[in-house]
This record gives C-alpha cells, sequence and structure tokens, in this order.
C-alpha cells in the first residue's frame, strides 16, 4: 500500500475503526468484572467470537479471519489459495468489491478441488476458500469452520496450541472490549503515524517497540497501549488495536 491508499480510503478505513461492540448476554452468567478477566484470559476463540457477534460483517472481523489464514498459507495448494486471503484483506480495507471476493473465493475452490485429500494441504486450502467468503448470510459459521480448519491444518488437536494463539489474534485485535482506550490526538505525531503506517503496510510488527517510545516521547502514559506494543509475547496481525488506533487518531488529526 502507499500513500495513496491512506488518502483514498481514510473515510472507509476510520469509518470501522470505532471500539467494538459486545454482546450483553455472552459470555453467559458472568458479572462485567468476570467478563473483563475472562476475555483476558480464554484460550479458545469460539465464546470470544460470540462476544463479539455484532462485529461479524465488520472490518476487524475480517481481519481476524486473515489472521487465521496467514498462518496457513504454508500449507496452501498453491497461489489461488493464498491470493484469496490477500484479496480478503483489502475487500477489509474497502479496496476489494464483493465481486472481487466471490471471483477469489471461485478460484481458490477450484484449486482445492484439485489438490487431493492430504490433511495438511486440504485443511488450508478450505480456510483459504473461506477468508474470502461473504458468508452467505451466516458469517459466524464460515469463521468457525475457518478457525477449526487453521487448527487441522497447522496439526493442532482440540483446546491446543492453535485456539490458543487464535484466541491471541482476538484480543490483538480487538483489544479489552469490555475497556475501551482513548488516545489522545495530540500523541499523533508525524514519527508516530509513519511508524504506524510502516507497520500496517509491511506486517513488520518487530517495529511495535519502537512505535511505544515515539508514543512515549509525545506524552503517552496509557499502560494498556505501551505495554501491548512491548509485549514480547504478544502475537501481532494487520488489524491490531493499538496501529488501528493510531492511524484513526491521527487521520482525524
Amino acid at each position: 500500500m502507499t500513500q495513496r491508499f491512506w488518502t483514498k480510503y481514510a473515510g472507509s478505513f476510520m469509518t470501522h475503526l470505532g471500539a467494538p461492540q459486545v454482546s450483553d448476554e455472552s459470555p453467559f452468567g458472568l458479572d462485567p468484572d468476570s467478563r473483563e478477566l475472562w476475555w483476558q484470559t480464554e484460550t479458545h476463540p469460539r465464546d470470544m467470537l460470540e462476544c463479539l457477534e455484532s462485529e461479524i460483517q465488520g472490518r476487524k472481523w475480517r481481519l481476524f479471519m486473515c489472521g487465521c489464514a496467514r498462518r496457513c498459507i504454508p500449507h496452501m495448494p498453491g497461489e489461488a489459495c493464498r491470493s484469496a486471503v490477500a484479496l480478503a484483506e483489502s475487500y477489509a480495507d474497502g479496496i476489494a468489491s464483493k465481486r472481487d471476493m466471490r471471483a477469489a473465493a471461485t478460484a481458490a475452490y477450484g484449486e482445492l478441488d484439485e489438490a487431493g485429500q492430504v490433511p495438511d494441504v486440504f485443511h488450508a486450502g478450505r480456510v483459504g476458500v473461506a477468508s474470502a467468503s461473504l458468508g452467505g448470510g451466516d458469517l459466524f459459521q464460515v469463521t468457525i469452520q475457518l478457525i477449526e480448519d487453521a487448527a487441522l491444518a497447522n496439526d493442532s488437536p482440540p483446546e491446543h496450541d492453535e485456539y490458543l494463539l487464535q484466541a491471541d489474534l482476538l484480543r490483538d485485535i480487538f483489544g479489552n472490549p469490555f475497556r475501551p482506550v482513548a488516545l489522545d490526538p495530540s500523541w499523533g505525531s508525524d514519527t508516530v503515524l509513519s511508524l504506524a503506517r510502516h507497520i500496517y503496510e509491511s506486517r513488520d510488527f518487530s517495529a511495535m517497540p519502537i512505535l511505544a517510545d515515539a508514543l512515549q516521547d509525545v506524552g503517552c502514559d496509557n499502560d494498556d497501549i505501551l505495554c501491548h506494543c512491548r509485549d514480547e509475547k504478544q502475537v501481532h496481525v494487520r488489524g491490531c488495536w493499538v496501529v488501528d488506533l493510531v492511524l484513526c487518531v491521527t487521520k482525524r488529526g
């Protein structure tokens, strides 16, 4: 992506950057304080997705699907499936159309159909197809199938590492939906914006601690933001809530 993207699509991009909306009824039976603890420690993404069900058609939901799919790319049967993931990211950011998505999903499905039944290739191919699926009215179920296929493609038994990584991806993308964080517009310096753009466009998340330093230099003292950037164990993908927050605020400024 280039500067042209940020100029042309900033409005569309920002429209989907607001605080995530969470279901009032999920997770069931938990008081507000317990729900926040549950979100921070949950190891399987399914209930977390149910909690975010109102976000199904949103940009961040699609980027979660793509984040899971990118972990399967080494196992995918070919270029059509890999391209479907990249196209879905463009769709999330308002660049690609529904027509583009249908074409990408069709091409990926055709490639999958010819790939045979080698388990990791088969499941990874299904993930590629699903990443570009419009859902047919039930994107939630498409997403649930995607995370299960992703776990199988990466050879993870139920309740094992891949599901935990997927839960971490949700926390990276949506932050803490029970305690949204605001970014002071005065923290949106040229350096901060440049770093955030670089991270978003290149997926070079090794620069997250540098972003934290730049934010701190202009007065950011929010522990949630700084710790998220500096946490060496945190998995980051496109849609990371801190990067999104910086790009949103600096565009408004």
